[in-house]
């Protein structure tokens, strides 16, 4: 009767034929590293851009760097949530120039989404008065049967009511669409833009 293998010599014969891929490691390292510090200078005010360029002239593997730097600014290309993005657009368009000194077209696709992003931000509001307009009556309406019900200084705002939030949401949930639709395209001539000649 043979001698039975232990778990540890099963796993070593298992493993035999495996080997390490140091250059996927390496690259994948240098991707991560680009995304580092793209992330920290659009989000760390610590971090400038002085900083990122240190980093960016020291690495050796620029296409994986760069294809970490295209990662986070594509992932940063979305509809503004605040009043800071042109600050935030002004970032990319450093680090665009940095990564494609030579394109004409990049800082062009950064002042047009500037543009774009004050478009988006205009329609809302359109968007958000025009429902309350259509809303008023239903809403004067209510605010009738409440004041029988609370006395007459009840006030309902358009903000309180749950059918006109879920009226907006839904509205404005096709405005993003509209909009996200279009800034696909725009994502793919930054990162075409960005990953040439590398």
């Amino acid at each position: 009767m043979g001698r039975i293998k232990s778990a540890w010599e099963i796993a070593l014969e298992k493993t035999a034929d495996l080997h390490v891929d140091t250059e996927k490691i390496a690259h994948n390292n240098t991707v991560k590293k680009g995304s580092q510090i793209t992330g920290s200078y659009l989000n760390n005010i610590d971090y400038t851009i002085e900083d990122f360029n240190k980093v960016f002239d020291e690495e050796k593997d620029k296409k994986a760097l760069v294809e970490g730097i295209k990662n986070i600014i594509v992932l940063n290309v979305k509809l503004p949530s605040d009043e800071l993005f042109p600050q935030k657009i002004e970032k990319l368009k450093e680090i665009c120039k940095k990564v494609q000194p030579d394109s004409e077209s990049l800082p062009d696709i950064m002042d047009q989404m500037v543009e774009f992003f004050r478009q988006y931000q205009t329609h809302q509001e359109q968007l958000i008065q025009q429902m309350k307009e259509q809303f008023a009556p239903q809403l004067q309406q209510k605010e009738a049967q409440m004041r029988a019900q609370y006395g007459p200084d009840f006030k309902l705002n358009p903000e309180d009511d749950a059918d006109f939030m879920k009226l907006v949401h839904d509205n404005l949930q096709k405005l993003d669409e509209q909009y996200n639709g279009a800034l696909d395209g725009v994502k793919q001539n930054i990162e075409t833009e960005l990953m040439k000649n590398f």
